[in-house]
């Protein structure tokens, strides 16, 4: 009768301790954020404006991490997505604008 009840148990600790990993979920954050700049006059392209985004650290001496271009067509608006989370420099026209992407969220930024 003991050992019954031993594995008896065995399994109802077994039985709560799967239900216990499986109910505890957590809402995973997303590794990643992006970015969403516009341009508002005086850079509001008459066609397009080339741009460049690099690591803070690297602008200087690193390709770009992400190139394009702003134009009437996208309302002078791009977005960035998949970025890791950081400090970067985005080049618009020979300016340097710094920028910061958070986890998760898409930061907004206009210029100038």
């Amino acid at each position: 009768m003991k050992q019954f009840w031993l594995k008896k148990k065995r399994g109802l600790l077994l039985f709560f301790l799967i239900m216990s990993l499986g109910a505890c979920k957590k809402d995973e954050v997303k590794a990643t954020g992006s970015l969403q700049v516009t341009l508002a006059y005086p850079f509001q392209p008459a066609t397009s404006i080339y741009y460049e985004l690099y690591s803070e650290t690297g602008y200087k001496n690193t390709p770009p991490l992400r190139t394009g271009t702003f134009t009437t067509a996208n309302s002078n608006t791009v977005t960035i997505d998949n970025l890791n989370p950081g400090n970067y420099v985005m080049v618009i026209n020979a300016n340097l604008f710094s920028l910061q992407v958070t986890a998760g969220r898409q930061r907004a930024y206009k210029f100038p």
